[in-house]
């Protein structure tokens, strides 16, 4: 049964952020840096999920900054208002 996580605390609490700065090759302060925002670069979904997925841990798309086309067809982010 899947652990389903509700913040990046929390996932990086479950996978162990030393395991996720090494998968990821990242800095210590990356991985402060999304836990203190609350959210993940995009580019790391496919290594967080994976490590989930091999974990039992849940890591929904929510927590990723993902791009999105606004209406006026300019990119923008999650965190980012229309």
């Amino acid at each position: 049964m899947l652990r389903v996580m509700t913040d990046a605390k929390q996932v990086l609490q479950s996978l162990g952020r030393e395991a996720v700065k090494s998968a990821l090759g990242v800095k210590q302060s990356a991985i402060y840096a999304a836990e203190g925002k609350g959210v993940f670069p995009a580019a790391w979904f496919d290594a967080l999920d994976n490590m989930g997925a091999s974990q039992g841990v849940s890591v929904p798309r929510t927590l990723f900054n993902w791009k999105h086309a606004s209406e006026d067809g300019e990119e923008r982010r999650d965190d980012t208002p229309l």
